[in-house]
């Protein structure tokens, strides 16, 4: 995006090198996706320069992303991936095909507690009234802190799984019950990637930016 609206032609190698290390610092200081894309596109509009030096510090909105850059991420919500291929069936003919997709799988660029809270409360299992947001995004990030992003977001699911089941209503007495259920799922996931080979994880697409 910034290459096409603001160098408006390709550049080189060691031009796109630079730009992809700046926006990576960016993303590791705690700035979104979609803060630093509303900059590029301020930029476009009034002519003006992209804040590079504002993205050497430190974000501190409360809402700041909890990604790091190269660094790989398991769970479904910080990943990026092709749709499944779409099969057409021919019943005058009886055959039936399907077209090619490209397979490509990505981290997501940014990820927030506010994302987090938003899968949590679309499970369904918690009264967001007795857990409202202000209550959560605290225990949220004391959990984050202490297991790491990935797992608490597999704590989640098997909190989830364990409604869907049995109808068991969240408690954050409970939550932490579920760190081993979490990790058995995490290393599973790790195993099933490094036997099909785990050392190219991430496939990014394609990508022209211009023809």
């Amino acid at each position: 995006m910034y290459i096409v609206l603001i160098e408006k032609h390709p550049i080189d190698n060691d031009k796109q090198k630079a730009l992809l290390n700046s926006l990576a610092n960016a993303l590791n200081n705690g700035y979104t996706y979609e803060t630093i894309q509303h900059d590029i596109f301020k930029a476009f509009y009034t002519k003006t320069m992209l804040p590079f030096s504002k993205y050497n510090r430190q974000c501190n909105e409360d809402s700041r992303n909890l990604l790091q850059q190269g660094v790989i991420y398991y769970h479904k919500e910080l990943k990026l991936m092709n749709t499944l291929p779409a099969v057409n069936y021919d019943i005058d003919k009886g055959t039936m095909t399907s077209s090619k997709v490209e397979y490509y799988l990505e981290p997501v660029a940014s990820y927030t507690i506010n994302d987090l809270l938003k899968y949590f409360y679309s499970k369904g299992m918690a009264d967001e009234q007795e857990y409202n947001y202000k209550r959560m995004y605290g225990m949220f990030r004391h959990k984050i802190e202490q297991y790491g992003l990935d797992k608490v977001l597999f704590m989640i699911e098997a909190a989830a799984r364990m409604f869907n089941s049995e109808h068991k209503i969240f408690s954050l007495s409970d939550f932490d019950s579920y760190s081993s259920v979490a990790s058995s799922y995490l290393e599973e996931i790790k195993n099933n990637c490094k036997y099909s080979g785990g050392n190219h994880y991430y496939v990014p697409r394609k990508r022209m930016l211009f023809s």
